[in-house]
């Protein structure tokens, strides 16, 4: 009976292991650019706003609040740039805005019902580049012949325009 019930313990414990298996996150082709024209923080940088999945997280123990999940972006070459905590303030729920030198970057987040992707931006002089892993501001946006998509059909940002990619 004891030996029974440890190699039970033993196949349930594997079973639960094999279950936390990570996946390599999902990766898209079609480079997100910017939608509309916004100010930069310095003269020849863009902006990267990214909605990534958001959770309930809390101030203090007390006070909760949504908060948007870290992301990190990456140079075409494949190499750390930095990690975004983002969040712009302890109670706001906002995601942060950061500044980046113009090109094309890949950023790696946490999308609301597929997990995590792996997604190409391009960042342009002057321009904010909004990816919308979360639902919440890519919703009836008058750019919508340029939408990026995931498998799942939410839009996530708009696709570069012709001739803007600096692939």
């Amino acid at each position: 009976m004891h030996v029974t019930t440890r190699f039970c313990g033993l196949s349930l414990m594997l079973a639960l292991l094999g279950g936390c298996a990570t996946r390599p996150p999902l990766a898209l082709e079609d480079p997100i650019g910017p939608a509309t024209m916004r100010p930069a923080a310095a003269a020849n940088d863009g902006r990267l706003k990214v909605y990534s999945m958001s959770y309930v997280g809390s101030v203090d123990g007390d006070i909760e609040r949504y908060v948007h999940s870290q992301y990190t972006v990456y140079s075409d070459n494949g190499t750390k740039v930095r990690s975004v905590p983002n969040q712009t303030g302890v109670y706001n729920g906002d995601p942060d805005v950061v500044a980046l030198p113009v090109g094309t970057y890949r950023v790696k987040a946490e999308a609301y019902g597929v997990g995590w992707v792996s997604v190409p931006v391009v960042i342009e002089r002057d321009r904010t580049t909004v990816v919308d892993l979360n639902g919440e501001w890519w919703t009836d946006h008058p750019l919508a012949d340029r939408a990026v998509t995931l498998p799942n059909g939410s839009v996530i940002g708009a696709r570069v325009r012709g001739g803007d990619s600096a692939r």
